[in-house]
């Protein structure tokens, strides 16, 4: 796990613990917006092993990127409810 107070943290999940298996990387990231009143959220996930190409042909990529929507989404609703 990597921890960046206020702007960026991360970790590394693996498949058995087995690197060149199948492992994900999971990035967030809070970077000030260009008008300085907000906050923008980014959610990425690099993946690396032998693997990578079984994951994507089962459509492991569409459902990642529909949790992180799910996800973003909640986050957007929480944090708006929280200060308002």
């Amino acid at each position: 796990m990597t921890v960046e107070p206020n702007t960026h943290f991360s970790w590394r999940g693996r498949l058995f613990n087995l690197p060149y298996l199948f492992t994900g990387t999971h990035h967030f990231a809070l970077v000030a917006s260009d008008n300085g009143l907000s906050t923008d959220f980014e959610q990425s996930e690099d993946f690396s092993g032998i693997l990578v190409w079984l994951f994507h042909l089962m459509g492991g990529s569409k459902d990642t990127e529909a949790n992180f929507r799910r996800m973003n989404e909640a986050l957007k609703q929480k944090a708006e409810q929280d200060a308002g």
